[in-house]
């Protein structure tokens, strides 16, 4: 599980907010890319 706090962007540049959410990384290898 991955405590996220920030804005993150998906490889097609998809932005998602994410608001001490908790996101499970096991989605086939999602990439989170921090562009802030």
């Amino acid at each position: 599980m991955l405590e996220v706090e920030q804005v993150i962007y998906l490889e097609d540049g998809t932005p998602l907010e994410y608001a001490h959410c908790h996101y499970r990384y096991d989605h086939g290898g999602i990439i989170l890319v921090n562009n802030g």
